[in-house]
């Protein structure tokens, strides 16, 4: 029988980053995000790293009681020109992470040209590289979760799996980003069971023939079979609604429309 699952709905906030300021901004994201009906929100590293975005979030989440739920940092870690670059603001990320009293630490390493899967000498550069940073941010009880793109899930899936088992599950997850897996041809039910004892966090978006839609409840991805998966691999954690444009549609929607219309499609979908 599958295990006991517990969800919350939060944002990864990457639409509002495309469309607004989002360093001037960011107490008006919380609110957003808040207004529109979740719990939980995410940032990129760099926006909290600094002095003045790191006291914006503060005011912001004190204003809507949001809980901050990760932090996201990319990074040359294949290239060994750069990688200990790489490692050491992940690091400084880690530690911002842990002074706002959150654990989680999403890495996603920088994609190489042409979304192309990295080469065996590449992965022998960034495997080690990201081993080193979940052993430098442990004492901090901050744990890494890898989010895939594209590139990670091709060559099936030999980055990710080189990447995990290098390293201890207590200090690397995955956070997967089930939408990503459709623009690759990926299934997503077969690779969240595939990889279901490293799942830790998740995103979820809506596509139509892999053009990205204005809201989750509108599109072509199976999002009850999602549901359903997670349930059968005992998917405890954050589903993180991260809507995105690429510039193919319209967008018709403020940010907190688009967002609720999202919110509402994961209460009927999710149960949550």
């Amino acid at each position: 029988m599958p295990a006991k699952t517990e969800w919350r709905a939060g944002v990864s906030p990457y639409i509002w980053h495309q469309r607004m300021k989002i360093m001037e901004n960011l107490p008006r994201l919380c609110e957003d995000v808040k207004a529109a009906g979740f719990e939980g929100v995410e940032f990129f590293g760099g926006w909290a790293t600094a002095p003045q975005g790191k006291a914006e979030i503060e005011r912001g989440l004190k204003a809507t009681g949001l809980t901050f739920v990760a932090l996201y940092v990319g990074g040359d870690f294949h290239l060994a020109g750069k990688r200990d670059k790489a490692v050491a603001e992940g690091v400084e990320t880690a530690k911002c992470l842990a002074e706002f009293g959150a654990k989680l630490l999403l890495v996603g390493p920088n994609p190489v040209r042409q979304n192309r899967a990295k080469t065996d000498a590449e992965l022998k550069v960034e495997v080690p590289a990201i081993a080193e940073l979940a052993e430098r941010i442990a004492p901090l009880g901050v744990q890494i979760a890898i989010h895939n793109h594209i590139p990670e899930v091709l060559n099936d899936a030999a980055e990710l799996e080189a990447l995990l088992a290098a390293t201890p599950a207590a200090q690397v997850g995955l956070n997967v980003d089930t939408e990503w897996c459709v623009q690759a041809s990926v299934d997503p039910l077969a690779f969240l069971k595939r990889f279901a004892p490293r799942v830790t966090h998740l995103h979820i978006r809506n596509s139509e023939k892999k053009v990205w839609t204005e809201h989750l409840g509108e599109g072509d991805i199976d999002q009850p079979s999602i549901a359903q998966t997670l349930r059968e691999i005992g998917y405890s954690g954050w589903l993180m609604l991260e809507d995105a444009w690429d510039g193919q549609r319209e967008l018709k929607l403020t940010h907190v429309e688009r967002a609720t219309k999202g919110r509402e499609a994961i209460r009927t979908w999710f149960g949550v």
